[in-house]
């Protein structure tokens, strides 16, 4: 979502295809559903994971001018420059953690490394990745 803080030339277009196009979003994570399903037991969760906040501007005359001025905020701004932040961050760390894991005489490395560096390139990348989650939820509205 940060990245279309970036993308000006395209804020009314996209603001205007957010409303006219169905949406919605499950807004629990995977474990509070798998809570609720299991607390439900034997019977089926009743309610709606989904939530549709896109939906109501559509009813609103100034829904594509909120969401323009979403994306031009400075909460989005600032976002997106702490992404692009932790992005520079992340390359530095890469080249940090692969001295972990020497290579072979020939400079390659063995497919039960590759296994384990990927495992934890993904925990960076994830780690990132959660951080820049929390950046947005803390500028969204509820």
């Amino acid at each position: 979502m940060a990245e279309l803080s970036d993308a000006f030339r395209i804020h009314e277009e996209l603001s205007r295809i957010l409303i006219l196009l169905p949406s919605s979003l499950i807004h629990y994570s995977w474990e509070k559903i798998l809570e609720y399903e299991i607390n439900a037991h034997p019977n089926y969760y009743q309610d709606s994971i989904l939530a549709y906040p896109l939906n109501n501007l559509m009813n609103e005359g100034q829904g594509v001018e909120k969401i323009i001025s979403f994306l031009k905020s400075n909460s989005l701004v600032s976002a997106r420059n702490q992404q692009k932040e932790n992005s520079k961050r992340m390359i530095d760390r890469h080249n940090e953690i692969k001295n972990n894991f020497s290579s072979k005489d020939n400079g390659r490395y063995s497919v039960a490394q590759a296994s384990v560096f990927a495992m934890v390139i993904q925990w960076i990348a994830n780690f990132y990745i959660q951080n820049t989650l929390k950046i947005i939820e803390m500028i969204l509205p509820d």
